[in-house]
This record gives C-alpha cells, structure tokens and sequence, in this order.
C-alpha cells in the first residue's frame, strides 16, 4: 500500500465555480448534439487516461479503499471515463490545484469535441457525470474555445453516490465551432475512481440555423413605343424610265431624249 505524509494547505478557491443552471431537459429544446455512447465514442478523442468502452469494473491499481466507483454507466453499457475500468493514473499532472488556475492545460488528461453552434442564439452543454477524484489534490475542469465555463476544485473527497446532471451555458459561445474540453488532473499518489461522462448532449432554444436569404429578380417591363403620327400629302408618283442602252452614242442620245420629255411632263403639271 502506498503511504503518503500531506502537508495541510488552505485552498484559495471556492468549492466550484462554474457557469452552470440547474434546469433540466424538457421539450422546449432542440439536441444540436446528443451522444449516449453506445454505439459508437460519439467523436470524441481523449488523451492520456480518458477511455471509451464497456463498463466492467477491475479496479486493481487504486489507493486504499477509499475510492467509489459506478455501479454502471448511466445509461447502457457503454460511456467515457479515467481510467475506464481502474483507478486513474498517478500522473503528477496536478499544477494548480491550490490555486485553481491551470498551470499546464497541455499536459492534462484531456477529452474533446466540436459542436456547430452556427446560426444559434444561444446553447446549453448537458451531461450526467460521475465525480470521484481526490479533492483538492486531484481536479478537473471544462473548458469551451480555450475558456473555462466549469471547475471541481478545493474542498476535500467527497464520495459520490448516485449520477449528477451538470449544465453549463454556451450561449457566450453560439454563433460558430465551440470546442469542449474535460480536463482531468491527477497527483502523483493517491488515485480514486476518476470522472466518468455519459449521455452528452447540447442543445438550444432555437429551430435551426436561419436560411440564407434568396435574392428575387423582378423583371421591370420595358414601356412600349408609340408610333408617331405619319404626315400626309400629295403623293408622288414615280414615272418609270425606259431601259437605257449599254453603250454607244445612240444609247446616250434617247437617254437625253427621255430625260427632256420627262422634265416637260413635271413641268405641265406643276
């Protein structure tokens, strides 16, 4: 067994912090994601200790006898956790547990996924969560696009009894990509059960992402032409000329003898 010697610390964070209501699911909302993890991991990807699979509990590497496991996933047979099956691992990775500022996020025990949040107004991350690290040695937050919406920090064990419901609000985020993140922290000694994630949901109070507008030509007929009125008059009647020779002086003589007898006939006339 492992023994271990803590130095008394005076936590300088609350016992949690979090953007967080406490309403449930009802009809109002709309699943924008929804993962109960059986038949597949949902698309998410862990790092380090989280594990998706079947529950079927061992529990050989933990501290002591402390420690309390789910008695089952929440819902099925299958669900996310760290370790899945044992006790977490003593990773050391614990950086600012009595500060509640992160001092490494990269070195985490992380679990994560994106959600389109595009033509939202607001979101809600929901979530049944089974909780047992070694507070406040050992701790875990959520982060959303870099940010931290949810902590279990400071205080001490307190073994959990039965799946808690966590919601936490995205609307800060809705109008695009949100990246959720579980970040898990661990001492480098004692290990409890670790935290577990089932039936991952968020939703919103919207139907949908709006249309896109479509643009409607209007064709605009174009006006019609009046004719304008036409003057009237004498009308001149074109006198036809006799066929005029091709060549030669004769041709040239009864062209000029017609073109005279054609000027006499305007001439009487007028």
């Amino acid at each position: 067994m492992k023994k271990i010697v803590f130095l008394a610390v005076i936590s300088l964070c609350v016992a949690s912090v979090s953007i967080v209501s406490a309403a449930s699911l009802d009809g109002s909302r709309l699943d924008v994601y929804f993962s109960d993890f059986e038949a597949d991991d949902g698309g998410l990807v862990g790092t380090l200790d989280w594990e998706w699979g079947d529950y079927a509990w061992v529990g050989g590497s933990c501290y002591g006898t402390s420690h309390v496991q789910p008695p089952a996933p929440y819902s099925g047979n299958r669900m996310w956790g760290t370790v899945l099956n044992d006790c977490y691992s003593d990773l050391g990775n614990n950086s600012g547990y009595d500060t509640c500022v992160n001092g490494n996020p990269a070195d985490d025990s992380i679990l994560s996924f994106d959600v389109d949040l595009t033509g939202y107004a607001d979101g809600t991350l929901e979530f049944y969560e089974w909780f047992d690290l070694f507070l406040n040695w050992d701790w875990g937050e959520i982060y959303a696009n870099g940010t931290v919406v949810f902590q279990h920090f400071g205080g001490g064990h307190v073994p959990p009894s039965a799946w808690q419901l966590q919601t936490i609000d995205l609307t800060p985020f809705a109008g695009g990509l949100v990246t959720i993140e579980f970040h898990m922290m661990a001492s480098a000694v004692v290990n409890y059960s670790g935290w577990y994630i089932d039936d991952l949901r968020v939703t919103t109070t919207g139907s949908g992402p709006s249309p896109t507008p479509t643009a409607t030509i209007t064709s605009t007929p174009e006006p019609t032409a009046t004719p304008s009125p036409t003057a009237t008059g004498p009308t001149a009647t074109a006198t036809p000329l006799p066929p005029v020779p091709a060549t030669g002086h004769a041709g040239l003589m009864l062209l000029l003898l017609a073109m005279g007898a054609i000027l006499m006939l305007i001439s009487r006339r007028s």
